[in-house]
């Protein structure tokens, strides 16, 4: 019995000094800035080269709106592509402290893991003394579902071909409302996750009384 006790506060041990140097610095703020200033101008840039393309293509004939759909999403998913890595590298990174190693919880077994991500998860509550440990995995995974928050609009790519053509009047395009549909649940779900860490760190922020 001693022996578990002592490979257990081992392994903790070991996983509390893989959790230091991490901090959040405000990856909230970051991506709000993304999303309301730069999402939009990218989104609008490519549909608005669409729509030019077309207009030079067309000759002065009607517009081909399956074209303007068709490289409007590509045009939409390279400025994805780009925009997303660009502000990851330059404002997103700068917001976050990651520590020296990224495997917090390697040296914990599999159902400690699993309690400390129900802990961040607000599923049960995260004993005092693995509290650092419990901060620090929020951040890296909040850190990690940010960047995918950033770079997942460039999966649009996926539903270019749809408006290469057509579908045959009266017919259902599964695959588009399939891909379109798991597109949009793993958005809705990546943010709640976010919310969800970002709500963690806050409700475990240290409380320093202020001097009197």
């Amino acid at each position: 019995m001693k022996d578990l006790e002592a490979e257990k506060a081992a392994r903790w041990a070991k996983a509390e000094k893989y959790a230091q140097g991490y901090a959040d610095h405000g990856m909230s703020r970051a991506l709000t800035v993304y999303y309301t200033r730069y999402f939009p101008l990218i989104t609008l840039t490519a549909f608005s080269s669409a729509v030019l393309i077309a207009f030079l293509r067309a000759g002065g004939g009607p517009l081909d709106w399956w074209f303007i759909g068709w490289s409007g999403t590509y045009l939409f998913a390279l400025g994805a592509v780009i925009g997303g890595l660009t502000y990851n590298s330059k404002r997103l990174k700068p917001s976050v402290e990651l520590g020296s190693t990224l495997s917090i919880v390697m040296p914990l077994e599999n159902d400690e893991q699993r309690a400390l991500t129900r802990g961040i998860n607000g599923k049960q509550s995260v004993p005092d003394e693995h509290l650092t440990i419990a901060r620090s995995l929020a951040v890296l995974r909040r850190k990690n579902t940010a960047t995918g928050l950033l770079l997942g609009p460039a999966m649009t790519y996926v539903l270019a071909p749809r408006f290469s053509s057509p579908s045959p009047e009266g017919s259902i395009d599964w695959f588009f409302l399939t891909v379109l549909t798991l597109l949009i649940t793993t958005l809705v779900l990546s943010i709640r996750f976010f919310r969800r860490q970002g709500h963690f760190l806050t409700a475990t922020a240290p409380h320093t009384t202020p001097p009197g």
